[in-house]
């Protein structure tokens, strides 16, 4: 099965289309560890780079970012500082997020993009105004001075921390429209946190501008359809692929029932959403 994987990985690696049509270079890079604790209390912590440009920014898993990067070489380095090889990868065992949401606040508009196995979606979502509700607290996080602000985004009430020495009304995931970058966040229940960890100044990494446009071999689709797409290739992935490339696949040895898996976990940026 591991073979199966490995090929199917390789083929979108080398055949996936460009996703933007027109771009600009990220004006600067924000990375953040996100933190997000389940029912069980466990909690998961992933690093995040937010790439902002003057116009957009564009929200994703730096782990993703790395293996993206990796065409041409072997290994990368985890957060916990054990390597993985191009050919490690497994799209069923992956513990890093392939969400990438892309952010116009000019036209009012959020691009997440996504994939399963060999497919991409591409879902459009309009950008929540959030009511904002600033505060006199202050505090120094990063080296820059802060300033508290609360509002509610998709759901949830967020504490947020931000600093107009940045003056980009951006931050991690949805959460935008303060008069400077966000360095903080937390919701109130403190299940969710956005941290500052690193700031860099202008890179290589292109962000979108302008009307995104549906480029060729992504397919247009809503959360809860792609959330469905996402728990049946969990739940049966011999199926998933058959019915993707229309080819019989059989692990020797093995029922294909084997392979299924009974619980399936929402990923991470759709899970923390309560609302539309």
């Amino acid at each position: 099965m591991r073979k199966v994987f490995i090929l199917l990985f390789i083929y979108t690696l080398i055949f996936s289309k460009k996703l933007i049509a027109q771009s600009e270079l990220a004006s600067f890079i924000a990375y953040y560890d996100f933190s997000l604790k389940d029912s069980s209390g466990k909690t998961s912590v992933e690093t995040f780079m937010l790439c902002v440009s003057k116009r957009g920014s564009v929200f994703k898993s730096m782990e993703k970012y790395m293996l993206d990067s990796s065409v041409g070489t072997k290994t990368f380095v985890q957060r916990d500082g054990s390597k993985i090889t191009v050919s490690d990868y497994n799209p069923l065992l992956r513990k890093f997020t392939t969400s990438e949401i892309f952010s116009n606040l000019k036209e009012k508009v959020y691009v997440t993009t996504d994939d399963l196995m060999m497919k991409k979606y591409f879902i459009e979502d309009a950008v929540e105004q959030i009511n904002w509700e600033i505060k006199a607290d202050t505090s120094t996080i990063f080296g820059f001075k802060c300033q508290k602000a609360i509002g509610l985004c998709k759901g949830r009430v967020y504490k947020c921390w931000f600093s107009s020495s940045i003056p980009q009304q951006e931050g991690p995931w949805k959460l935008k429209g303060l008069p400077g970058l966000i360095m903080y966040a937390s919701d109130e229940k403190s299940e969710i946190t956005f941290s500052l960890t690193g700031l860099q100044s202008g890179n290589s990494i292109p962000v979108e501008r302008g009307s995104f446009i549906i480029p060729q071999g992504y397919v247009k689709t809503s959360k809860i359809e792609f959330l469905q797409a996402y728990k049946a290739m969990k739940e049966n992935p011999l199926a998933f692929i058959e019915a993707q490339t229309n080819l019989k696949v059989q692990i020797q040895g093995r029922e294909n029932s084997e392979l299924n898996i009974k619980k399936v976990e929402i990923p991470k940026l759709y899970r923390i959403e309560l609302a539309n």
